[in-house]
């Protein structure tokens, strides 16, 4: 697979009757065989860059 919106969009023309929680259980089994190695990567990367959250500084000031 090229890309997971190609294999995501494949799993779906496959199952096109299917409900949304069969198709991410499709997609989930797909991204675990190890040909799809590169795929992880990715999606491990994407979640990194959504969820990584810079720690915020703390001003300094007079607190007393």
């Amino acid at each position: 697979m090229s890309s997971m919106d190609d294999l995501w969009n494949s799993i779906v023309s496959e199952h096109p009757d299917e409900s949304g929680e069969f198709i991410l259980q499709k997609f989930t089994e797909q991204m675990e065989k190890p040909e799809n190695a590169a795929l992880r990567r990715e999606a491990y990367q994407l979640l990194a860059e959504e969820f990584y959250f810079e720690p915020e500084e703390e001003e300094e000031g007079d607190e007393g």
